[in-house]
């Protein structure tokens, strides 16, 4: 008779500890669409989102390259191509004196920003969509007051500032142009460019 009893209990429990456990992911999910279920899991866990605080000073350290081509076989096939061109890129960029540290840009909470690049100091205004991780960079007179909206990404190590691959390259002609340096280096990254469609330029980016 004690048996029973014992195994009765031991079911009981068992129910209590399962049905506690299915109410605490149905509250987590509540609401919540498949796409961010991934998203929702890991901020319960504490490891590190997409979500990006610009506010600060950030320090280049590198291109960043995105393939939004959908010729790409695999991620694990996009991610090489992605290297290699990244690779390239930064070889480039070295050339003319884009190197890790050669760049800076200090996002204020006034949605002020300023970006040394070439050793010249560049003005403007920032709008940052954070639920969609887009940035819009509007630069002042002495640029033109050209625009570039792009997109950021959560890094280990801090985050990546993406846009479409002519209009940074665009960006990249009018700042040489301001600076009195030559272009051919831009336009070699043009050519690089023009063999993926869809490519994303920009730069890997740390918060001192």
């Amino acid at each position: 008779m004690k048996r029973i009893i014992l195994s009765i209990a031991a079911a009981m429990m068992a129910a209590i500890s399962y049905n506690a456990q299915a109410q605490s992911l149905t509250d987590l999910l509540k609401g919540t669409k498949v796409g961010n279920v991934v998203d929702a899991v890991t901020t319960a866990v504490g490891v590190a989102t997409n979500t990006v605080s610009l506010p600060g000073t950030w320090i280049y350290k590198g291109a960043a390259v995105d393939l939004q081509s959908g010729n790409t076989l695999s991620s694990l096939a996009g991610t090489a191509v992605s290297s290699g061109v990244e690779t390239k890129i930064n070889n480039a960029f070295e050339k003319v004196g884009i190197k890790e540290g050669a760049v800076k840009f200090v996002f204020n909470d006034g949605m002020s920003f300023t970006c040394t690049i070439f050793g010249k100091t560049l003005n403007g205004t920032w709008k940052h969509n954070a639920e969609e991780n887009k940035l819009t960079l509007q630069f002042g007179q002495t640029m033109k007051y050209l625009s570039m909206t792009g997109y950021t990404k959560a890094t280990a190590t801090g985050m990546e500032v993406l846009f479409d691959a002519n209009r940074f390259l665009s960006f990249l002609k009018t700042v040489m142009s301001v600076v009195g340096k030559s272009s051919t280096t831009v336009s070699a990254i043009s050519g690089i460019s023009n063999s993926y469609d869809g490519m994303r330029l920009g730069y890997k980016l740390e918060k001192q």
